[in-house]
């Protein structure tokens, strides 16, 4: 009887610990967690063989998962369900955003799409000519007030789209997001920030390189930056990562780095110059944990950041995005290490 019980105090938590290290299945293009991180479960089943998702989104009780090429989405609320295929005339597709008005796909060369009617399958272009060059991202602030966000800056409409004007015009933005009354905008250059509604943007953070993500993080924003430079320049950091993972507590007037923690374990982009450094891809708040995305896997952070565990390792250089809704999360091959 003491014998059994040394084994169990043991190896139980060896049984524990390897549902953290667990590796995702290279065949495992779309996965869940039920627990906020601490087991998960491979759901790519009804999805073509051999496919790859390269983003996802959760919304309106809804599923969204798709490559540049293919769309797919399912209802959450039919068990019964499978994905539904959705057909684009251009095959350059990059990821989904959510609306007021309904759900809008982003186009790299045609720039937004949005459904005309929920369940029809078209998909119509939206807001084209109103800007020089691709628009990027939209924010619907209400009814009447829209934001979009492209090649060529920010332009503002108060009648619903009817007509626009230029508010900021002087770099690439691809993020848009509204917290307590503040407007943030991210780009090629760096964050901007508004507190007039948009009328007049001042930058917070300039001349950092081009945003990669930008959230809101419980009450907190979240943005993950490229960097400027060569990557063997930025990895002298302190933090040693190849780019930053940046929080503000006060809706983007200052920014704090965060990505300290981080497990650092790789030679990242060239084994042969020795380079050991992290690159940060997401960031995601699931209740009371922080699950951050990077090439060595999925870490979590139980302490709004200040010290992390690597929850799932994953094969090198595959980076993932994430997606969470009614308290599941949900993880999807988004690319390889070096892509946008």
């Amino acid at each position: 009887m003491a014998l059994r019980l040394i084994y169990l105090l043991l190896f139980i938590p060896l049984l524990i610990n390897c549902q953290h290290e667990k590796k995702i299945e290279s065949s495992s293009t779309l996965i869940r967690s039920l627990d906020f991180g601490r087991t998960w479960e491979d759901i790519s089943v009804g999805l073509p063989s051999g496919w790859e998702a390269t983003f996802v989104f959760a919304g309106n009780n809804e599923l969204i998962v798709g490559s540049e090429r293919d769309l797919f989405r399912k209802r959450l609320n039919n068990n019964n369900g499978g994905w539904d295929k959705e057909y684009f005339i251009q095959d350059h597709l990059g990821g989904v955003l959510p609306g007021k008005t309904g759900l809008y796909v982003y186009d790299f060369w045609m720039g937004l799409l949005q459904e005309g009617l929920s369940g029809t399958g078209i998909w119509e272009p939206k807001y084209r000519g109103v800007s020089n060059g691709v628009v990027r991202t939209v924010l619907e602030v209400s009814d009447k007030q829209v934001l979009i966000g492209g090649d060529s800056g920010i332009y503002k409409s108060e009648d619903g789209g009817s007509s626009w004007r230029p508010v900021f015009d002087s770099t690439m933005i691809t993020h848009l997001l509204l917290k307590d009354g503040v407007l943030v905008a991210g780009g090629s250059s760096g964050i901007l920030r508004s507190v007039d509604g948009g009328e007049h943007w001042i930058w917070v953070l300039e001349d950092l390189g081009p945003i990669r993500k930008l959230r809101i993080i419980g009450d907190r924003l979240a943005v993950v930056m490229n960097g400027v430079g060569p990557w063997e320049e930025q990895v002298k950091s302190s933090s040693g990562s190849a780019n930053s993972l940046l929080f503000s507590d006060d809706a983007g007037v200052s920014w704090k780095p965060m990505e300290g923690g981080l497990l650092l374990d790789r030679l990242l982009f060239d084994p042969e110059k020795e380079v050991q450094a992290k690159f940060i891809h997401d960031i995601l708040q699931t209740g009371q944990y922080l699950l951050c995305s990077h090439d060595t896997g999925i870490s979590r952070s139980g302490d709004g950041g200040k010290t992390w565990e690597l929850i799932l390792p994953i094969e090198y250089g595959r980076l993932y995005g994430f997606a969470f809704l009614n308290n599941v999360v949900y993880v999807t091959k988004v690319g390889v290490l070096g892509g946008c």
